[in-house]
């Protein structure tokens, strides 16, 4: 298998004897091309700082003593920094020497084409009645699992794959009922609750980017587990409502690097998984955290998770500010996806999932009506589903209609802030300077 090398370490004036290739498996130099200084410099300017080298290349494109030195670090045990800005070869080993052979097991039909099409139709009480005992079950078995792992005994990555796998069918029968389902039942306090969330959203985003079922169920089990290292922190820094000073945040950008270890406890888990579940920090500008990898480094489940995390952490209580309107939490992911901090493949994806306006928003229709968004629209995410609360019947009880507005005359002309959550508007001039985690 081809292993990972940086750029800068291949001597000019070589001639490959296999082709080149980035760390996306992308090819980028053919075999029998001589790598002059022009051809480096250009591959570094396109962000491109480490390739993947042939075994058998590995010689003449480093020299011996070269190629006996990176042979060493990538047999050298994972180090155990808990400090942001360690020397991320071993973090690399990790992956490109195990993660990167084992995405062969990921290959098979997408999970999307199993998906039933969006009905414009009310959610099924007794069908969400179910959905809550399985959120409610889901979470004392998380609870139960990471109890046992702070306490030092193992656990089987079997238990959670099953977790994640439970809510598989309710995903293809009605993915919408699911996540709002989940948003009514998580706490943004309990962690627990918050990453199954997560997890179930990051799921759906990753149907939508066609990944196979085993797939999907492993960026779940990303979700689940990716803030157990918050369990190691004082309980100061868990409280969403307490202010920040920068020592608190630099413990704080320590808690992924907790999760890593904490993991080595959870037998049969994939390495990938074990590697993404602490990377969802990191932005694929740089700007993120522990490591501030960027890019193609960041393993696809973590772009996936920390593109939802950030869209979670907007519609919540944050550290002295109140939700923010998921319509505006939605149109200040797409800002910093232009900013280069998320990939816009996986953005897209997530507003396919959850509309312009998603699923909850209380918006205003151009007849006057007041509308709540109950499902997305394949057809246009402008224009999701929504059940307009109508005038009370003879019995004095509120009447419902749901509308595609993909296909009525209707639009939806504003928003409606929840009272009950304080949510706030987010003007467009204050994008740029709000944060949805740290100080």
């Amino acid at each position: 298998m081809n292993v990972p090398v940086s750029l800068q370490q291949i001597r000019i004036g070589c001639i490959l004897k296999a082709p080149l290739h980035d760390l996306n498996d992308k090819l980028l130099l053919a075999a029998g091309t001589e790598l002059t200084d022009r051809l480096k410099q250009l591959l570094l300017e396109r962000n491109v700082s480490h390739v993947l080298v042939s075994p058998a290349d590995l010689a003449h494109l480093l020299g011996e003593s070269g190629a006996a030195s990176h042979a060493a670090k990538l047999m050298r045990p994972i180090r155990k920094e808990s400090l942001p800005g360690f020397d991320q070869g071993d973090d690399e080993r990790l992956f490109w020497t195990k993660s990167l052979s084992a995405l062969a097991c990921y290959s098979g039909p997408p999970l999307q084409e199993r998906q039933a099409p969006t009905k414009a139709e009310k959610f099924d009480v007794v069908k969400a009645k179910r959905l809550t005992e399985r959120f409610s079950a889901a979470t004392s078995l998380v609870d139960i699992l990471s109890r046992k792992v702070i306490s030092g005994t193992g656990v089987a990555g079997d238990q959670l794959a099953g977790i994640a796998t439970a809510f598989l069918d309710d995903l293809i029968t009605d993915q919408d009922d699911l996540l709002v389902n989940a948003a009514a039942n998580a706490s943004a306090q309990q962690i627990s609750q918050r990453s199954i969330k997560l997890a179930l959203l990051a799921m759906c985003v990753a149907t939508e980017l066609k990944f196979s079922e085993l797939a999907v169920s492993d960026v779940g089990v990303c979700g689940i587990v990716h803030d157990w290292g918050l369990y190691r922190l004082r309980e100061r820094l868990l409280r969403l409502d307490a202010p920040f000073t920068e020592d608190d945040w630099y413990d704080y950008k320590r808690h992924p690097l907790h999760t890593r270890d904490m993991l080595e406890r959870v037998a049969q888990i994939p390495p990938g998984v074990r590697l993404a579940a602490y990377q969802v920090h990191e932005l694929a500008d740089g700007s993120g955290y522990p490591h501030g990898v960027m890019g193609s480094r960041i393993h696809p489940f973590a772009q996936i998770l920390g593109v939802c995390d950030a869209y979670m952490c907007f519609t919540e209580q944050r550290r002295g500010r109140p939700p923010i309107v998921p319509h505006d939490a939605m149109g200040c992911i797409l800002y910093n996806a232009a900013l280069g901090k998320f990939a816009k493949n996986v953005t897209m994806a997530l507003l396919e999932v959850l509309s312009l306006y998603p699923l909850g928003s209380q918006v205003v229709l151009d007849d006057g009506r007041t509308a709540r968004v109950i499902r997305r629209s394949r057809q246009n995410p402008g224009k999701p589903i929504v059940e307009v609360f109508s005038a009370e019947s003879d019995d004095g009880a509120p009447t419902t209609e749901v509308i595609d507005l993909s296909t009525a005359l209707s639009s939806i002309t504003g928003l409606l802030p929840q009272i009950r959550t304080r949510e706030m508007r987010l003007p467009k001039e204050l994008m740029a300077e709000i944060a949805w985690d740290g100080p």
